[in-house]
């Protein structure tokens, strides 16, 4: 009997274990994937900064960097520029792609930034009741679906112009409650799969205390910004794909 429980435990031991990645003969790392899904904040420069480095490519460089040596990590950057939570809803083509393009077997993690364009005159004007619902419908799909998600919430963005108002940063800096919310909710539905990654807002204080990480368009992140914001990124994203309590 216990010789039987020993196999039984191995078979389920076996189908849970992570896929590995072999560095030599004796010697092995744990390996994951991270699906990036969120505006253009992840694929775009301001116009004065094209020489630098998209925050989510130097997201990625910076994910592989660290955790070198102890886990390796694949990323897939899908970020859409001009997107809002409405547009990358289940039933569209955005999360439809990204999902295909990135399956949850080898690729777990989803990294969600998004709430710029929703809090735009142009682009959404999303209350954050609004947003929160809107984002959970995106959050619910992917956790059904397998993946374990990352919510991070937006930068500040001043307001100037048409399109990016007072009332859109009113707007913008209600968007980090409704993340806390949904990752509450999600608790209950699926225990350990959501991540609110920034609680405190370091993100968008940081962006409201450094204006120069903002291009001359007043929208998108200066050089400077970009290597921050993914800085930020990292930093939050690492203690959750990679706790310490893991084995070094």
């Amino acid at each position: 009997m216990i010789f039987h429980n020993v196999l039984a435990f191995g078979a389920i031991f076996a189908s849970l274990a992570t896929p590995i990645h072999h560095l030599a003969a004796d010697t092995t790392i744990p390996s994951t994937g991270v699906l990036l899904i969120g505006d253009s904040w992840l694929v775009q420069l301001a116009p004065n900064a094209k020489h630098a480095a998209p925050a989510g490519k130097q997201l990625g460089k910076l994910l592989q960097e660290r955790l070198s040596g102890k886990m390796e990590v694949r990323i897939k950057n899908r970020g859409a520029g001009g997107t809002n939570t409405f547009n990358w809803r289940p039933d569209g083509k955005l999360l439809r792609a990204a999902e295909a393009s990135a399956p949850a077997r080898t690729y777990p993690w989803v990294f969600v930034a998004l709430g710029i364009n929703d809090s735009s005159e142009h682009y959404g004007a999303f209350s954050p009741g609004t947003y929160q619902v809107q984002l959970e419908k995106i959050v619910d799909e992917l956790t059904d679906n397998g993946y374990r998600v990352i919510l991070q919430s937006p930068p500040y963005i001043m307001a100037q112009g048409r399109n990016h108002t007072t009332e859109g940063v009113q707007r913008l800096s209600g968007y980090r409650s409704a993340i806390a919310a949904i990752v509450e909710q999600e608790a209950a539905k699926h225990p350990g799969s959501v991540f609110d990654a920034d609680p405190s807002g370091e993100l968008y204080q940081y962006t409201l205390s450094h204006p120069e990480a903002i291009g001359l368009d007043h929208v998108h992140p200066s050089a400077l910004g970009s290597e921050a914001v993914a800085t930020i990124w990292a930093d939050h994203i690492v203690p959750i794909i990679y706790p310490s309590k893991l084995p070094n």
